[in-house]
Order: structure tokens, then sequence, then C-alpha cells
């Protein structure tokens, strides 16, 4: 049985409706994510990172993307900014898991542990001991938060 968020989710992307688009639609077709391609009707997990690194362990963290077949708005969904608020990873994943690609309009792009080191030692902050959720939109010349969350920003 779907939950009444998977079917909100699934009637806004299948819907397709976007609120104000003078210009022409680009042409539809595969979605390129992190130098991975996810084509139309297809879905893909991935790590954001392909090959775990030491300096960029703060970084290893799953990606679900969903490529609708046809045409539509793009959907983002974040859960875990806060390490030790765990619920929201299993709604991106039932989101993600619920969704049928070949059925989609649109894209759905979760990402449901952005603090995967809270999430693994079950703390609200980053291990610099900030708050992600007050580093957004982040920045590169900032701390490890907010080189994180400029990076999720930004992506």
């Amino acid at each position: 049985m779907k939950t009444a968020l998977t079917v909100l989710l699934a009637t806004l992307l299948l819907n397709g409706t976007v609120l104000a688009a003078d210009t022409p639609a680009p042409a539809w077709g595969a979605l390129e994510l992190l130098q991975r391609t996810i084509p139309a009707g297809e879905k893909r997990r991935f790590s954001f990172q392909e090959v775990p690194t030491f300096e960029g362990s703060f970084l290893n963290t799953a990606i679900f993307a969903a490529r609708g077949a046809q045409p539509g708005p793009t959907l983002c969904l974040t859960a875990l900014v806060h390490g030790d608020e765990r619920n929201g990873f299993e709604v991106a994943r039932k989101a993600f898991s619920d969704t049928d690609a070949r059925q989609l309009s649109g894209t759905l792009i979760a990402l449901p542990a952005i603090n995967v080191n809270g999430f693994r030692t079950g703390s609200r902050y980053m291990p610099d001991r900030r708050d992600l959720n007050r580093a957004f939109p982040g920045t590169v010349r900032g701390s490890n938060t907010s080189l994180i969350a400029g990076i999720v920003f930004d992506t």
C-alpha cells in the first residue's frame, strides 16, 4: 500500500506541470548527473563519489535518481541533514522505490543521507560540530560543513 507522501510525489511528477515556462523546453533525454547517465524511463542508485577516498569520506553518500520517460519538473528530496533525524532516510528511500520511471513525467533525485557521518554516529552535527542545516547555500572556501552544503546546493 502506497503512503500518502508517495501518492503526492507521484501525482506531482506524473502531472508534469510547470508553473511558468515561456521558453521552449529542451529535448528530453538522458540525465547526466555526477558523470553518470540515467536514460529516460530508468532509475539508478549510486554513490556520490565513484571511488571512495579518505579525504572525501564525508561525501560517501547514496544518490537515487529516476529519469522519467516524459518531460516534466524535477523534485529533489534531501534527508539526514541532521544525522540523528533518521525518518527522512526511509521517506526518500520509499519514494524512490515506489517510483516507476517508465510512468514518470519529470525527474526524481533523492539524497537520503546528506550528513553521512552524523548518520553513522547518531549525531545531529557534522564532524566539525556545525549544523549543516544552517550552512546552506555553503561555499568552497568555508568550513567542512559549508563545503558540503555548497556541493549539495550546486549539484
